[in-house]
């Protein structure tokens, strides 16, 4: 794939306001436990001992009773019962935190954390509705297991952008969703890192052209995923509170990652024994977010932390 000059127009990205303290969150996973900042309410304390307890619909109950506590924690309470693994029915969670974030915004327009939150739950929830063309169960979260985007990403990292753009160009020919996916996730992979800033611009530039390929030779279904991803990257664009994924800070990062993690290890499993084994510990040994964790889960003693931000390279160190 040829992209010609031009293609990504400076002045438009210049549009987004320059970056802004980010606002501290109130709740955050630590250790695999939902953790809150020091003073904490004691009906928030009961509300996290629900969630610790894996008591979703009474941490719900308890949500909607509070007084007194600001309409923005109230919703960060509710991301967290929808962003914990052990909760099989998150919908009614993220419904509350979306109708709290609303009356939060109403109330206040400049609360960019407000802000932040809901465009986490934009993310992940238009993520979660564009599913792969070739696997309807498995969500737009999950990494294309196909063999050019990892590649992709480690020559734009080690400073080859055009080899890195050229590899995963060759999914223009694939499936239009395919191509879309993989091409928006190479992208978020260097979001908010100033050292590719530049490759960062030149990707997300591209997904214009990408737009308008898979408009021109999709079906509904892809139509409709880039019209999705298009309000995604236009608030990515304009608004220094907006990402194109659901960033490791958020509740709902864990949940967010569920699916990735699914399918790196069925596509590894599906490659074979040419490719070598990936084993677990490739996915904690030099991941930057080691320590936070996810929120424990019944059905496993733990679960993987997350590398760079999605799956590493097996077999290669960083």
């Amino acid at each position: 794939m040829c992209w010609g000059p031009g293609l990504f127009c400076c002045c438009r990205w210049s549009l987004r306001p320059p970056p802004v303290e980010r606002p501290q969150r109130s709740l955050a996973w630590k250790a695999g436990r939902l953790a809150a900042q020091p003073k904490t309410a004691d009906a928030v304390l009961v509300v996290i001992q629900h969630v610790k307890g894996h008591r979703f619909q009474e941490a719900l109950a308890a949500i909607q009773e509070l007084s007194g506590v600001e309409t923005r924690l109230r919703s960060e309470l509710a991301l967290a019962v929808a962003g914990h693994l052990s909760n099989d029915n998150p919908q009614p969670a993220m419904r509350l935190a979306r109708e709290l974030l609303d009356q939060a915004i109403g109330a206040d327009g400049d609360d960019l954390l407000a802000r932040r939150l809901k465009n986490d739950l934009d993310v992940f929830q238009t993520l979660d509705s564009v599913v792969l063309p070739w696997a309807p169960n498995l969500a737009g979260h999950s990494w294309v297991p196909a063999p050019q985007l990892l590649p992709a990403r480690d020559m734009v990292r080690d400073g080859h952008l055009d080899q890195g753009r050229s590899r995963v160009g060759q999914l223009q020919r694939a499936a239009p969703r395919t191509y879309l996916l993989t091409y928006w996730q190479l992208a978020a992979f260097f979001e908010g890192q100033p050292r590719f800033a530049k490759s960062f611009q030149v990707l997300v530039g591209d997904l214009e052209n990408v737009f308008a390929d898979v408009r021109k030779r999709g079906d509904a279904e892809d139509k409709r995923a880039v019209k999705l991803l298009a309000k995604l990257l236009s608030d990515t664009r304009q608004h220094s509170w907006a990402s194109m994924t659901v960033p490791p800070e958020s509740l709902l990062y864990p949940r967010a990652m569920l699916e990735p993690m699914r399918a790196y290890y069925w596509w590894w499993r599906q490659m074979g024994a040419p490719n070598g084994r990936c084993p677990s510990r490739g996915l904690t040994r030099s991941s930057p977010v080691n320590g936070t964790g996810f929120p424990r889960a019944r059905s496993s003693r733990s679960t993987p932390a997350v590398a760079w931000p999605g799956p590493p390279t097996c077999g290669r160190s960083r």
